[in-house]
């Protein structure tokens, strides 16, 4: 079935079971034009009074999974079953850059998914928008017991801060743009502030209920990444850890492990999944499995039989994990931060060069840490590499993971990611 604008339909025609697939492909005419979806519930009186409900990239599901929006793509599952009474609808939007408007779309659409079968499509075409940088793409709401699905496509020149407003959002002085701009900002940080809060929260429960010892450092973590302006950060973390022989006493005397619990409260505070993916190297790489709470304790013990057992050899050979983890994470949606521990004994300099400069134009960030070793070799020559489309590496060197307070460790582990991404972001390399 193709809708128009204004159509209406009872949902039950197209989804008997009442769960129902947003899916939107957008295109436009210029290139890097970000947009943005969300999906939110309005409550009787069309407010927007539970900001738990508004689902966006930074909000990926609500309460009892009734409204579940799909990482890194415009795609929000709906089960109208198990939404609570008070949502009576729900909105689906999508907003553009603020020095571009929706006559901009080469072409576009909005398709109807029952059970990953498309049940119904609404073109998007330029020719009927001008000015408007965000829209109401359809709405969903429940009419004398009855829920029906309506297309709206109509728009707001102010953004999606102007149709927030509209659901219970701050009033919004119309006298000059520049206002509206930062009024539309306001609103959009202030939900951005609010489900960061409760994250930190539900982050800091769980980490007391599964692994205590973690607490202090979780804490620790939180204050570096609000010091920086952090908090809206998502990313995938990764942790590279060094096996060849000249690190055994490291792993003997327990240094690794306490390295890995100091990396895991990063992931649990904007990493996408809350977990490290792990990989080790020597002669060759192995991706180990992904390290959360549930198995954080005693991980170098039990991770394939345990370290001593990890049969990859005893020389380094950094290319050979670097250019893995290129491979399978150059197409992220998310940046990708990677935390590279080594002991030094560096010496394949031409190859790392080739990977980090190649990896420049990818959603890639290398933060290089030296323990207990010397040689670190090209890592010590990272500042003055030519040829990268951005400064995509870091390095920095301790006597041992012990020697600095958790504090200092956060703060130069964290040091020069934040550029990286405002650098990255304004190339078009990760999207905002």
């Amino acid at each position: 079935m193709e809708f128009i604008k204004g159509q209406k339909i009872k949902l039950e025609q197209l989804v008997p079971n009442m769960k129902i697939t947003l899916k939107s492909d957008i295109n436009f005419s210029k290139e890097n034009i970000d947009v943005d979806m969300c999906c939110f519930g309005v409550d009787k009186d069309n407010k927007l009074s539970d900001d738990r409900y508004f689902i966006f990239y930074n909000q990926l599901v609500s309460p009892e999974k009734s409204i579940k929006k799909i990482q890194d793509k415009n795609v929000f599952e709906i089960d109208i079953k198990l939404l609570p009474p008070t949502i009576k609808k729900i909105i689906l939007c999508v907003s553009v850059d603020e020095e571009y408007a929706m006559k901009d779309v080469k072409d576009g659409n909005l398709k109807f998914m029952d059970e990953g079968q498309e049940v119904g499509i609404f073109k998007i075409e330029d020719k009927d928008y001008s000015n408007e940088k965000s829209i109401i793409l359809a709405e969903i709401y429940e009419k004398d017991g009855i829920w029906r699905l309506g297309i709206v496509a109509s728009g707001f020149n102010g953004g999606l801060g102007d149709i927030l407003k509209n659901y219970g959002g701050e009033e919004i002085e119309e006298t000059e743009e520049s206002n509206l701009v930062e009024s539309t900002k306001s609103i959009k940080e202030d939900f951005e502030k609010r489900i960061y809060l409760e994250k930190k929260e539900k982050v800091q429960k769980l980490v007391l209920e599964k692994a205590p010892h973690l607490i202090d450092l979780t804490k620790k973590v939180t204050v570096v990444l609000e010091k920086k302006q952090m908090e809206k950060v998502i990313a995938r973390v990764v942790v590279v850890l060094d096996k060849s022989g000249s690190m055994e006493h490291q792993y003997k005397n327990g240094d690794v492990q306490r390295a890995m619990d100091k990396m895991l409260p990063i992931a649990l505070m904007f990493d996408d999944d809350g977990e490290l993916d792990t990989w080790a190297f020597a002669e060759k790489a192995i991706h180990l499995s992904e390290i959360s709470l549930d198995n954080i304790n005693g991980y170098l013990t039990k991770e394939h039989k345990g370290w001593k057992k990890w049969n990859i050899g005893i020389v380094n050979n950094e290319p050979c994990v670097m250019q893995e983890i290129m491979d399978i994470y150059y197409g992220s949606k998310l940046p990708v931060y990677v935390i590279f521990i080594s002991d030094g004994g560096i010496y394949k300099k031409a190859p790392i060069k080739k990977i980090i400069i190649e990896s420049s134009r990818y959603p890639i960030f290398w933060q290089f840490v030296g323990i207990g070793g010397s040689n670190y070799g090209i890592l010590e020559e990272l500042d003055e590499m030519e040829g990268r489309m951005v400064d995509n590496a870091s390095f920095f060197s301790i006597d041992n993971i012990n020697s600095l307070s958790d504090e200092e460790l956060y703060e130069k582990l964290l040091n020069e990611f934040p550029i990286w991404l405002k650098e990255a972001s304004s190339k078009g390399i990760i999207k905002k």
